[in-house]
């Protein structure tokens, strides 16, 4: 049940996010720190707006099954947010009996 929630939230909010591009600024830095390490192995020298611990690494992942665009980095980044989410829903439900 908890991979249900957390697979309709990341839908929900990931339809409108990959096809919106609510802050597209803030993509960039991303993606260009994902290309960096997907593109020449190599850490990016200005680790800038880094939020979440191995996001470059995640989304270079990505980049090598599903290409290099905007959109394949919007699905990995919702990827990320899914396993984050599903871990966040089953850590309430230990500490909290009624969810």
């Amino acid at each position: 049940m908890i991979f249900l929630y957390a697979f309709f939230a990341v839908v929900v909010w990931g339809s409108f996010h990959i096809t919106q591009a609510p802050y597209p600024g803030e993509d960039g830095f991303v993606w260009y720190g994902a290309r960096e390490i997907f593109m020449s192995a190599a850490v990016p020298m200005r680790d800038f707006q880094s939020y979440f611990p191995g996001r470059y690494y995640w989304i270079a992942g990505f980049f090598s099954t599903l290409g290099e665009g905007l959109k394949e980095m919007r699905i990995g980044c919702c990827a990320f947010q899914f396993l984050a989410l599903v871990a966040a829903l089953f850590i309430f439900s230990r500490v909290s009996r009624t969810f």
